[in-house]
């Protein structure tokens, strides 16, 4: 709230602003994901000076994930809600107008599996369903890293382009499933490990700034 207050008070007096917000939109690139999704969210800053700002970014996607072992093939579509605190470094690199920065920090990842389902599985097959299909992926921690040109609208609007890349400590079970061979408890193993255990999440963003 103090600080709140200190930026009201110097945006008065005609002096930078010291917070800024607004939404980014943009893709999947890179990483583990399987496929190009759509990410939206939106980020607020608190600017310490012209160069240094403690960043909150809040994001949503959901990853479409497809695995295929021994013929048996898996599909789902997992949710993902990244919560980003970083630390970021800007300077211009022409005039005035145009700055570049980069960024770093550590993230809480929110993870919701839906629309489970495998197929492929016959009885006296390498792998069976014994029960309902379920799969437990705990909300996570992550690192990462980004950088991007942040271009001056006007006085008090931004334009952003960002690339950011995380790592996440991910860790993921399934249950109602049973190896009926060691080929089986392969394919179980691989699901795990390759399906739901993603942990590299590449993102291409572009966004707004507001001064306020």
């Amino acid at each position: 709230m103090f600080s709140l207050v200190l930026c009201a008070a110097a945006c008065l007096a005609g002096e930078r602003c010291h917070i800024s917000a607004g939404p980014m939109f943009g893709t999947t690139l890179g990483g583990t994901t399987e496929s190009s999704e759509r990410v939206w969210g939106g980020q607020i800053l608190v600017h310490f000076n012209d160069r240094f700002a403690l960043e909150l970014a809040v994001m949503n996607l959901t990853d479409h994930p497809e695995e295929e072992r021994y013929c048996v093939s898996v599909t789902s579509a997992l949710e993902i809600t990244p919560v980003n605190l970083s630390i970021r470094y800007s300077r211009p690199v022409i005039g005035s107008r145009l700055s570049l920065y980069v960024l770093a920090g550590i993230g809480y990842y929110f993870n919701e599996d839906n629309d489970f389902e495998i197929q492929g599985m016959v009885p006296g097959g390498i792998v069976s369903q014994t029960g309902p299909l379920t799969v437990e992926r705990p909300d996570s921690l992550g690192l990462h890293a980004a950088g991007g040109l942040e271009y001056t609208i006007l006085g008090s609007l931004t334009a952003l382009l960002e690339y950011r890349m995380a790592e996440i400590f991910n860790d993921a079970d399934i249950s109602g499933l049973s190896a009926n061979s060691p080929e089986g408890q392969v394919a179980i193993n691989a699901f795990e490990r390759d399906f739901w255990d993603n942990n590299e999440l590449g993102m291409l963003r572009i966004g707004l700034n507001w001064c306020f």
